[in-house]
């Protein structure tokens, strides 16, 4: 639970009547860091209600969600809803026929305005029923209010499938960023070849509207298309910004929305516009007139430092970059409990270049072990099987050859079986192989050996092969080969751009 919403519920629980155990133990258990129920026991120690613990705290679990419930009705129409219809339904069964329909076509208007298509479908199911057992004779009216359902259904069912088209585009990019082989490539154009994505006019509403450049947005980031991506994160900011019913309603769509702009700023290397549109939704973000919900607050703002976070150590601005790291630092530790898993797994990721590049090794190899022993990781293919190997090149550094030889075959196993070794992740594997072979680890040509397979890699003759440097490897080869130290050579050489070959 959010800070507002604990405040919310302790002033529910207050004014409240009656027995306040649950509130006591609530007020116990959010001391604690995880839960532990030896030290409940111990606190109420010869207490009635200890007898039968599980029962106070299913009374506790009951008043969160009434709690949680409540603000979510107060503050989101879209959520009122619901409600309203139960309360429609409790009218009618009262004999209030006149009120009952008239929250009904108050509540009609709202579903309709917010396209929430399927409690408008029950407003209209109810609205029958009533018409039915209160005996109105209205065939007119009974035959428009078919013809409404009809329209609803039909954008409903469109609905669907672009929501279908949606989840399929999502879960790709996610599970594997960009595609770097044929076979992703044939996926994502299955996708695009529907019927749906080929005829825009198929899409009306505006949330199937969303739904379709969204998946365009998806396909062009995958493909590293951002030129056109950036014109589908503008085109869904222009669609959203001039509805602002919905703006208010799903403020965390277009806060994530936003945050995929920000992303193609940065994925083209125009990281001071990076910056100017990161401060512009942190500004937004910030004003308490917006009244954005904290959970989304905290986790848009996780978003954008993670994003800052990139953009500073990829145009290698160190000392803004250690900045960051510190925010990224106190941010985890003040909302650890709160932040989506896949804002962490960021944020762990670049911690652990960040400190590579700083030399700070023992540091970096915490991060990433974080990294890689985070549950959903299983969700993040890309990302995960790069940290495989990214992980044995801190070993490197530390000097743990023993360790890399140990752990080299299930790396190795791991990225094969996730069709991940491709590219760097090949040439990075086969480096490590040859290095704890060879007599000196360090030996100039096997850094060299990398320089070449990164070059014929760029000719871009083998499409599955193709190739994302994410933790400029190249760029650590080439120190190694002048004897520099890798931050040294980012400093010298690196423009700001990431290497995408």
């Amino acid at each position: 639970m959010t800070t507002s919403e604990k405040k919310y519920f302790r002033k529910n629980a207050n004014s409240a009547q009656g027995d306040k155990i649950y509130l006591r133990l609530f007020n116990e258990i959010e001391k604690q860091e995880k839960y532990d129920e030896n030290k409940i026991k111990i606190k109420f120690k010869g207490e009635q209600f200890l007898k039968q613990l599980s029962v106070s705290k299913n009374n506790l679990y009951f008043h969160i969600l009434r709690s949680l419930n409540q603000i979510s009705i107060s503050g989101n129409a879209v959520f009122g809803l619901q409600s309203g219809l139960i309360s429609a339904e409790i009218l009618f069964n009262k004999g209030l026929v006149w009120q009952a329909n008239k929250l009904i076509s108050r509540l009609k208007t709202t579903a309709l305005k917010f396209e929430e298509f399927e409690v408008l479908l029950q407003l209209i199911n109810l609205e029958k029923n009533i018409m039915l057992k209160s005996f109105q004779e209205n065939i007119e009216k009974l035959e428009d209010i078919s013809v409404e359902e009809t329209k609803i259904t039909e954008k409903r069912k469109k609905l669907i499938q672009y929501q279908i088209l949606y989840y399929k585009a999502f879960r790709l990019i996610t599970k594997y960023g960009h595609i770097r082989n044929s076979e992703e490539e044939k996926t994502f154009n299955e996708i695009i070849k529907s019927e749906y994505l080929i005829n825009p006019d198929m899409a009306d509403s505006l949330k199937a509207k969303i739904h379709y450049h969204e998946i365009f947005l998806y396909y062009y980031v995958s493909k590293m298309d951002y030129e056109t991506a950036v014109k589908y994160t503008t085109k869904l900011i222009t669609l959203i910004e001039n509805n602002t019913d919905y703006l208010t309603a799903h403020i965390d769509k277009y806060l994530a929305i936003y945050q995929n702009h920000i992303l193609q700023y940065f994925y083209l290397g125009k990281f001071i516009q990076t910056e100017k549109e990161a401060q512009k939704l942190l500004t937004l973000l910030n004003n308490k007139k917006n009244k954005i919900p904290e959970l989304i607050r905290i986790s848009s703002m996780g978003k954008i430092l993670s994003i800052r976070f990139v953009a500073s150590v990829n145009s290698v601005n160190f000392t803004e970059a250690a900045k960051i790291f510190q925010e990224v630092k106190e941010y985890i530790k003040n909302y650890n409990s709160i932040i989506d898993n896949s804002i962490k797994i960021v944020l762990y990721n670049i911690s652990a270049y960040f400190n590579f590049a700083e030399e700070n090794y023992p540091e970096a190899l915490n991060w990433i072990n974080r990294l890689l022993n985070n549950p959903e990781m299983k969700y993040f293919v890309e990302m995960s099987c790069n940290a495989k190997w990214f992980e044995l090149l801190v070993h490197f550094e530390m000097g743990n050859f023993d360790y890399i030889d140990n752990l080299l075959k299930t790396n190795k196993r791991y990225l094969s079986k996730s069709g991940k070794m491709l590219g760097t992740e090949k040439l990075m594997i086969k480096f490590f192989t040859e290095s704890i072979s060879n007599n000196n680890p360090k030996d100039i040509k096997l850094f060299n050996n990398i320089i070449n397979g990164l070059n014929s890699l760029s000719t871009g003759k083998n499409k599955d092969e193709h190739n994302i440097d994410y933790y400029n490897v190249r760029a650590w080869a080439n120190s190694k080969i002048q004897n520099k130290s890798f931050k040294d050579y980012l400093l010298e050489n690196i423009s700001g751009k990431p290497d995408i070959i």
